[in-house]
């Protein structure tokens, strides 16, 4: 139990640590570029455009939430 316990509060500080990034303008993948592209359906902006690609094309999750996302949409701000 107390293990379930440790690795959850893990996972809770990387899901914070990536939010954090991602309010910063970086990219929660790669850490390098800025994010500009928004997730869907949960709606995080938080991924470069190589990782924007990388995501859409490996049917991969949001790095933030580990919703499978459906589709990339770049943000112009």
């Amino acid at each position: 139990m107390e293990a379930a316990t440790a690795a959850f509060a893990e996972a809770s500080m990387t899901t914070r640590r990536q939010e954090r990034r991602s309010r910063d303008g970086e990219c929660s993948v790669c850490l390098d570029a800025a994010n500009s592209h928004v997730l869907v359906p949960c709606g995080h902006k938080c991924v470069c455009e190589t990782c924007a690609e990388m995501i859409k094309e490996n049917e991969m999750d949001c790095p933030i939430c580990r919703v499978k996302v459906m589709w990339v949409c770049r943000v112009f701000e």
